[in-house]
């Protein structure tokens, strides 16, 4: 008994295979990818923090700050 599949069965079935190669690739390439820029972009932000933090600090210190603490958690709100 042969089967035999018309033009819409044969494009749903290739619709799902290309979208589980996809999905697959995405899950082993991308994601991590994705994570890892995730992962850098919160070091940079970290070290930006520490960055304007010493810098206040330093103006402080000097007594040359010309912002108000309650400005700079405005100005430099993460």
């Amino acid at each position: 008994m042969e089967t035999t599949l018309d033009e819409k069965q044969l494009s749903e079935i290739l619709k799902k295979s290309i979208r589980e190669v996809i999905e697959t690739e995405f899950e082993r390439e991308i994601r991590p990818r994705l994570l890892e820029i995730d992962r850098i972009l919160e070091m940079l932000e970290d070290g930006v923090l520490a960055q304007i933090a010493t810098e206040r600090l330093a103006e402080i210190e000097r007594g040359t700050a010309t912002i108000s603490l309650d400005d700079m958690e405005k100005k430099y709100a993460v």
